[in-house]
């Protein structure tokens, strides 16, 4: 899954990544769809996303959270 929050309106997303983007570098970037099926890596410098396989704990905090929750919390 990768999950991300819109600041501006402080609503989270999450949608299943679909597959994977490796590099000859060995960088490898998620790759997400949105809902009309256009498929696209993820960008890696997006701040508030995170990427995690669903069966993790939920409480890992965003990178811009200080608290694991605090943005379901707040809202």
């Amino acid at each position: 899954m990768t999950e991300w929050q819109d600041p501006s309106e402080g609503t989270s997303f999450a949608d299943p990544v679909v597959g994977w983007a490796v590099y000859s570098d060995g960088e490898a970037r998620a790759i997400d769809t949105d809902s009309s099926g256009e498929a696209m890596p993820l960008s890696p410098n997006v701040k508030d996303r995170r990427t995690y396989h669903p069966g993790q704990i939920s409480g890992t905090p965003l990178p811009s959270e200080k608290t694991p929750g605090a943005a379901a919390e707040d809202s």
